[in-house]
């Protein structure tokens, strides 16, 4: 799992006549052992509660709404055509009935969309975050925070295509690419198509991971399994919060 990349900017200045300061100082004769026992004990004495307070973190700001967007994953259909961003399905009836009925490659595809985003958004909720699902056609939300993302996996040269479940996909291998954006702000992407995809839909379409945007990486199978999933949104909220924590103007102003 590759957390989210949080960029801090800090300025150092160093002077030469700093340097000189301290260069002399070391040249100066030592003081006494008394002298400088109780110099050293009063400096750990005082540096010591600031130390303690800076490295604190700052809690995560949870008064923004978590708005989850159903993941994008693509899937083959019996007709060999490619079907991108497959939407979210939810478990039927029959399949309830009967888990073991064989599923086709769509279907596989919109059930993990599903319970992925349903499981997020149960994680968040036991979190202590106001979370709520933001499904395709849905008017995007002028406030609060958006969590997205795609499922994408290596080509025979190691380039990153978007996934694809079906009988023409790689060897079972993916990885989720999640991003968050502040919805107070224009949107910025957290990836790219770098071309479309094949005629012969052998492969998906390269893309590109933003540098840019808060983007996590978690590695999941595509014959996954529902503890799979629930550790993966565990993990997703666990990032969060901690970017919330390091970052909070940036994700809730």
């Amino acid at each position: 799992m590759k957390p989210f990349a949080v960029i801090f900017l800090t300025g150092c200045v160093a002077t030469v006549g700093a340097a000189a300061a301290v260069a002399q100082e070391e040249m100066r004769p030592s003081a006494s052992p008394q002298t400088t026992t109780q110099s050293s004990a009063e400096t750990s004495t005082q540096s010591a509660p600031q130390t303690s307070q800076d490295s604190t973190p700052a809690p995560p700001d949870k008064s923004k709404i978590v708005y989850v967007s159903d993941f994008e994953l693509d899937a083959v259909e019996a007709n060999g055509k490619l079907a991108k961003s497959v939407p979210a399905v939810a478990p039927s009836a029959a399949a309830q009935l009967d888990p073991k009925r064989e599923q086709g490659p769509v279907e596989q595809a919109g059930r993990l969309v599903d319970f992925m985003s349903a499981t997020l958004v149960k994680e968040l909720e036991k979190a202590g975050y106001s979370a709520r699902r933001l499904r395709p056609g849905e008017t995007r939300p002028t406030d609060g925070i958006r969590i997205s993302g795609i499922f994408g996996e290596p080509d025979g040269q190691n380039q990153l295509r978007r996934a694809i479940l079906g009988p023409i996909s790689g060897d079972g291998k993916m990885a989720l690419f999640v991003g968050i954006s502040n919805l107070a702000r224009p949107d910025q992407a957290f990836y790219a198509a770098a071309e479309p995809s094949g005629t012969d839909n052998k492969a998906g379409a390269v893309i590109t991971v933003s540098s840019y945007a808060p983007v996590a990486k978690f590695d999941i199978g595509k014959n996954t399994t529902e503890k799979a999933v629930k550790d993966t949104a565990t993990g997703i909220v666990a990032d969060l919060s901690a970017l919330l924590s390091a970052n909070i103007v940036a994700l809730t102003q």
